[in-house]
């Protein structure tokens, strides 16, 4: 055949082949090994293309320095951590010039820094590689316990008395004119911040460097200020994606543009007698206001009130018909890998839940609900409840459980979502789902065990497919974090390639908290040498 075909034409079957038949190609004969020799990089490259792993940029003539081979051999032991058929590297994060627990996380991967709150005050920007200081604010300019947001170069942390502040990427000011900056006079950087900086400048900023990249990595300067026109005394939320900050009280959620720190549109909440705000989120198209009984969705172009789910006392297949409820099982001979067995009714007729975070989908069409009890629900096309349609919240929906046994409502969680993978800390230990893995939805890996397989599952109806009917499981594990307390996390932030959680700790350890930690799924643990062959030891 080699002989008979085009090149192009070989290389383009080979591509679409199964990796592991691509792997074995080699072994066939001379012939064979040397054409796949001589035609490494074009195959891999597009082998990377059919996976989505080439640069974002220019996928078609951008070479990654290391070759495609390398670059795509990287990538997929990467997703195989995330389902739990490689190890990971899990290590402890050390800030040693900062004293205090480590509150809030925020990671920018691509830029390479790390941005943390504390417990007793300040911020810290530092290298996510040796973790030394590249810019902070002093305790008296970041309130204890502020809640932190980041995209797209904004830093933007609340202030007592209803004040959020936002600060930008310092190299990102350089060249913008006056007329740009924010231009309401009350929305601009007050005296507290512009001291603030001029101390940051002091410590951080070497004039002579110019705007030397390198050094402006990581330094920030003062934006806006904004006065979001709740009652100060009540429960505030916000949320940074895209541009957008959404902030929200009880009665009252505003939308603001943060580059020209500007208020685009105020929407009236429906509100259910004093329910406790529990968290909120944004896309393009609506905001997501999150309290213990219920999760409401609102529509950005008019306000209007969508979409309400309640919480509370339900019947146990409200959420996900029975075929689609399922618990995390034992663990296999993988690397963190979990199964899944069916989860039988409780013995109660009506379970006792409340609401406890929520996440939508960067494109904006999918949401992840998680309860007080660590149960996790996954709703898939969640606007298909918007439209006059038969489709109900039982058919696009799963419902995953993380408890053993009748739940405890003192258990608190935490939950991020982000690049189809779904992170939650529970009361049993800190779990990864991934959603429809590539790997999965090109069929190049064996099925997760657990007793009934979610691909055989029929859909309800015939117009309705199943809702993700691939997920991953796995288990993370750290070996020097001691007995997990869900009543301390205070953060837990997910990247392309990591998983970072935050704990408050009551003593400090050599003048700093051992309280923030990395699950590195980029790298193999440092004591591990994985053994390489023709064929992949994992698969």
């Amino acid at each position: 055949m080699l002989s008979q075909l085009p090149v192009e034409t070989l290389l383009e079957i080979i591509q679409w082949l199964p990796f592991t038949t691509i792997t074995s190609l080699p072994t066939l004969s001379k012939s064979w090994a040397a054409f796949i020799d001589t035609n490494e990089s074009s195959i891999y490259h597009g082998i990377s293309k059919r996976y989505g792993y080439t640069p974002k940029d220019d996928p078609d003539t951008t070479v990654p320095p290391e070759g495609w081979k390398a670059w795509f051999t990287h990538k997929l032991e990467i997703e195989l951590r995330w389902i739990g058929r490689l190890p990971g590297n899990p290590y402890q994060v050390e800030i040693p010039e900062k004293v205090g627990n480590f509150y809030r996380i925020k990671v920018d991967e691509e830029t390479g820094y790390i941005i943390n709150t504390f417990t007793n005050g300040g911020l810290v920007v530092s290298d996510i590689n040796d973790h030394r200081i590249l810019w902070s604010l002093d305790e008296e300019f970041c309130d204890p316990l502020a809640h932190c947001e980041y995209d797209e170069g904004y830093i933007v942390f609340d202030r007592i008395g209803s004040y959020v502040e936002i600060w930008r990427r310092r190299i990102d000011t350089l060249d913008i004119p006056e007329e740009a900056w924010p231009l309401e006079p009350h929305n601009k950087p007050d005296s507290l911040m512009i001291e603030a900086n001029l101390i940051a400048q002091a410590q951080y900023l070497d004039t002579s460097r110019g705007r030397d990249p390198d050094h402006l990595r990581g330094q920030f300067a003062p934006w806006a200020r904004l006065l979001i026109p709740e009652d100060p005394d009540d429960e505030l939320a916000f949320k940074l994606t895209r541009g957008t900050l959404l902030a929200s009280g009880a009665y009252k959620a505003f939308l603001y543009g943060v580059e020209k720190a500007e208020l685009q549109q105020t929407i009236e909440l429906h509100t259910f007698g004093s329910e406790q705000l529990r968290y909120v989120d944004v896309s393009n198209q609506h905001i997501f206001i999150v309290s213990a009984l219920h999760l409401n969705v609102y529509d950005r172009a008019n306000g209007s009130h969508v979409l309400s789910i309640p919480a509370g006392r339900l019947p146990w297949d409200f959420y996900a018909s029975p075929k689609n409820q399922w618990r995390c099982a034992e663990e296999t001979s993988n690397h963190g890998e979990l199964g899944f067995r069916r989860a039988a009714p409780p013995n109660w007729a009506h379970r006792v839940d409340y609401f406890h975070a929520a996440h939508v989908s960067s494109c904006g069409k999918h949401l992840v609900i998680m309860t007080l009890s660590s149960r996790i629900i996954l709703i898939q096309d969640f606007w298909k409840l918007l439209t006059p349609s038969s489709t109900k919240l039982q058919h696009i929906s799963k419902q995953v459980d993380f408890y053993i046994k009748r739940p405890s409502l003192e258990l608190e969680g935490y939950l991020a979502y982000d690049r189809g993978k779904v992170a939650v800390i529970g009361a049993y230990g800190v779990f990864v789902l991934s959603l429809d893995s590539i790997l999965d939805q090109l069929g190049e890996i064996d099925l997760p065990p657990k007793d009934v397989s979610l691909q055989s599952l029929p859909p309800e109806s015939p117009e309705h497919k199943p809702s993700w009917q691939n997920l991953r499981l796995r288990a993370v594990q750290f070996d020097d974090l001691q007995a997990l307390s869900t009543d301390t996390i205070s953060c837990l932030q997910l990247t392309e390639t990591k998983l970072y959680l935050s704990a408050i700790c009551d003593e400090l350890v050599d003048g700093w908290a051992e309280n923030m930690w990395c699950y590195d799924f980029a790298s193999p643990p440092s004591s591990v040498t994985p053994a390489w062959g023709n064929v992949p030891i994992w698969y």
